[in-house]
């Protein structure tokens, strides 16, 4: 995706995205889950990847590495793990490498069937962490007692449902692309975004995550955790999907909105 900014449109809209990215991290922080407070939804790596794709890698891991410090520094909730800072900055390269890769085979990304696939293996794989395991059980029968097993179905139903209507809103983005694709030929379709979004949420989001977690217990504090590297990938897991089409849907619409009103750069020697 070749940009349409100039270098001073590129440093405006960059301050810009880091101050909503920083506000999302916040945020994220002080809505995530009392008792697993590494599990949270949020929109911070969409307006990150939207700065690396929009304006390359520098300005994505700039807005992605300044958002993790500056969150840190306005809610801090314990010692600074440079591990996040860097996965932060990830956030906003390899997007781009993505779309590097992506782009070269568009015609064969029109139906989302890996997006679809990815997220019905996470949906087993929660399946059999709930209830073929016992990571969960301690978690959900020391905050929901007696009624632990039926809280796992309601979440689990509502983590379905959650994923069908944030599906069936990707498919309506997608339809509305393609219809309007003479207008966009320069930027990803939301279902080629999906799969950046998703290859990043699984590398980044839960891989990379549960590995800075891990480093924080036995590295930085030097505490240890009571769950396993396998427990700790569960839970993320359990936020991945949504956090997925979140971003997938949220990154769709701000390449569509900003190629569509944004303010472009010299073009052949003048302006549009």
């Amino acid at each position: 995706m070749k940009s349409r900014y100039s270098d001073v449109q590129k440093i405006s809209l960059s301050a810009f995205l880091l101050i909503l990215a920083t506000l999302a991290t916040v945020i994220a922080k002080m809505s995530g889950i009392p008792f697993l407070r590494f599990c949270q939804i949020t929109f911070a790596p969409a307006v990150i990847m939207f700065a690396s794709l929009s304006m390359g890698p520098l300005y994505g891991a700039i807005v992605g590495g300044g958002s993790d410090l500056l969150g840190f520094l306005l809610y801090p909730t314990g010692t600074l793990n440079p591990f996040y800072t860097i996965l932060a900055i990830l956030w906003g390269v390899l997007p781009w490498l993505l779309l590097m890769v992506t782009k070269k085979w568009r015609s064969a990304l029109r139906f989302p069937w890996m997006v679809y696939a990815t997220l019905a293996i996470i949906m087993g794989l929660l399946i059999y962490g709930f209830f073929g395991t016992g990571y969960f059980s301690q978690r959900f029968e020391t905050t929901f007692g007696e009624s632990a097993l039926a809280a796992k179905i309601v979440f689990l139903c509502i983590q379905l449902a959650m994923d069908i209507g944030l599906c069936i809103g990707l498919s309506f983005t997608n339809k509305y692309f393609q219809k309007s694709i003479l207008d966009y030929p320069d930027i990803p379709s939301p279902n080629e975004v999906a799969l950046i979004a998703t290859i990043c949420e699984l590398v980044i989001g839960v891989l990379g995550n549960a590995s800075a977690l891990m480093f924080y217990f036995y590295v930085i504090v030097d505490t240890g955790t009571a769950l396993s590297f396998a427990a700790i990938l569960l839970f993320l897991l359990a936020m991945s999907s949504i956090n997925i089409l979140v971003n997938s849907a949220l990154l769709s619409w701000l390449l569509i909105f900003s190629r569509r009103f944004g303010v472009t750069s010299r073009n052949n020697g003048g302006e549009q």
